[in-house]
């Protein structure tokens, strides 16, 4: 019998959308866990992509759970989840930059 998995991954983050940092600093994406009716958890991708203030998009390496602060503004994080039947689950974090 095939089973159709329709379902998207369940992610609960630690903390709020928000990261506040000081300009020249580091961005600690937040802590989360990830979970599928079907996909087992190590198995879900997860994609971490970053714009900066200036509009420069870049994605993450997998390993990478941080990123350097140059501009003074907002950063878009997003952080993709895909389990092994193409279904998605977005979030978006905003990082605001200081002097």
């Amino acid at each position: 019998m095939m089973v159709i998995d329709d379902v998207a991954p369940e992610v609960v983050f630690d903390g709020g959308k928000v990261i506040a940092v000081k300009k020249g600093g580091i961005a600690v994406l937040p802590k989360y866990t990830v979970s599928d009716n079907i996909t087992d958890s190590k198995d879900i991708t997860v994609e971490k992509i970053v714009r900066n203030p200036n509009g420069r998009v870049w994605a993450l390496d997998n390993k990478e759970d941080s990123f350097y602060c140059d501009f003074v503004g907002e950063y878009e994080l997003r952080m993709i989840f895909i389990d092994q039947a193409g279904n998605t689950t977005m979030e978006i974090f905003t990082v605001l930059v200081t002097e």
